[in-house]
């Protein structure tokens, strides 16, 4: 259920899917900067055509004005975020529009207009970052995200990923399963990948395999939550951009922001004092390295 990048990507994918969607248009409200590795979206299939712009640096920075450059190896895509969930859903021929999910029991599904529909083999909970339904599988962190420009707000997840994915005939995709890059709280390729490996894994009548073959991503995304409650939540960024004011570095994954930092600690003088101070309070909090 959700007509966004995880639902529909793991429905355009199964085939036989019903998809809920509780606004009445696919791909509105806008939800996202819809920023994605270049690589990446080409790994995916995102077409060219929903590309509307590409960048080659980023820059971190705070309202003191110090700065960090990054350039970035693969490019950064800006995607146009309704055009994709409109690509997506040519591909599934049964979608349910203004139909909000408010419970799942059993098989069974529940909406808003006290409607019940199924029984189904499984329910994919595809909510994205709302996460009404998904929170009693485990908690995800929710902030508030604001884009300028063109301002909109909303909701942004900063993870953890959930350490079961498959409970029963209910399986979670995308932000409903904490799957976000917790430094930046983009989740779309994520979203894509998950929707396609959940039906894969069904079409092959091994559900638990969506869950074994994240594994090793849902491992790094924990790693990088670790990374954001040592920036964030004990306000270590703050030290970092003093430190590193200026710095130039290279963004050799932009999926993965915990690589990109550890290349940019090996660049820099300047950012090895800092990764020692990192280092040193990891060491010695068991909280944070409960998160890994």
């Amino acid at each position: 259920m959700g007509a966004g990048p995880a639902g529909l990507a793991f429905a355009g994918r199964y085939g036989d899917a019903e998809v809920f969607e509780e606004h009445l248009e696919v791909g509105l409200p806008r939800h996202c900067t819809s920023l994605v590795s270049g690589r990446s979206a080409q790994v995916v299939g995102i077409p060219e055509k929903l590309v509307l712009n590409k960048f080659d640096e980023l820059v971190v920075t705070d309202l003191e004005g110090r700065r960090i450059y990054f350039g970035v190896k693969d490019k950064v895509y800006l995607i146009d975020r309704p055009g994709l969930e409109r690509w997506l859903a040519e591909r599934v021929p049964n979608i349910r529009l203004g139909e909000k999910v408010t419970a799942v029991r059993s098989s069974y599904i529940y909406t808003s207009g006290g409607r019940r529909y199924g029984p189904y083999d499984y329910v994919v909970v595809a909510e994205g970052s709302a996460r009404r339904l998904s929170s009693a599988y485990g908690h995800v962190v929710r902030l508030p995200g604001l884009q300028v420009g063109k301002p909109f707000g909303g909701g942004v997840l900063a993870g953890p990923p959930l350490k079961r994915l498959v409970e029963g005939r209910t399986i979670l995709v995308g932000d409903a399963a904490g799957l976000v890059k917790p430094l930046s709280g983009g989740g779309i390729i994520l979203a894509l990948r998950s929707g396609y490996a959940a039906a894969d894994a069904l079409a092959r009548g091994r559900p638990l395999s969506y869950e074994e073959g994240t594994l090793a991503t849902r491992l790094r995304l924990r790693a990088a939550f670790a990374a954001f409650w040592v920036l964030y939540g004990q306000r270590l960024v703050d030290r970092l951009l003093a430190v590193l004011n200026g710095g130039d570095y290279v963004a050799v994954d932009y999926d993965d922001h915990v690589k990109t930092l550890l290349a940019a600690a090996l660049t820099d003088p300047r950012a090895v004092v800092a990764l020692k101070e990192a280092l040193h309070y990891l060491a010695g909090n068991r909280d944070v390295l409960h998160l890994l």
